[in-house]
């Protein structure tokens, strides 16, 4: 148990959570990828309701990550992140494939774990 939290950068981690999780609402806006991540999942482009409990889930598991890259970085192996990132993207991509969302849509989903997978080492690496 101690592995999950000894030597672990929670400033780090708490930053990397708010930044990646702060990513998402520009990645999936008009001005990024929203356009063709709205069509890919065939949903209204114009201002979704009751996405509370999306976003909810969204911020819980973005925190979990950025944990998992805090406890990475304390063990000094901050690069298996990337395989951790990788192997999550592909996931993400099968998942919609298999939910049949568009290109855009998986594209911007996977793109986005990898993204956010980035930032989150930039900020070990930095703090």
């Amino acid at each position: 148990m101690q592995e999950l939290t000894m030597s672990v950068n929670w400033i780090a981690v708490i930053v990397g959570a708010v930044l990646a999780f702060g990513l998402g609402s520009v990645w999936f806006s008009p001005m990024m990828f929203g356009k063709s991540w709205s069509r890919g999942v065939k949903m209204d482009a114009g201002a979704p309701t009751g996405m509370g409990p999306a976003l909810v889930l969204q911020a819980l598991g973005t925190f979990g990550f950025a944990w998992v890259v805090g406890i990475t970085a304390a063990a000094g192996h901050l690069l298996t992140v990337l395989l951790i990132a990788a192997s999550m993207a592909l996931l993400q991509a099968g998942t919609a494939a298999f939910s049949q969302h568009g290109r855009g849509a998986v594209l911007a989903e996977a793109g986005y774990v990898i993204t956010i997978a980035i930032i989150m080492i930039g900020v070990h690496a930095v703090l």
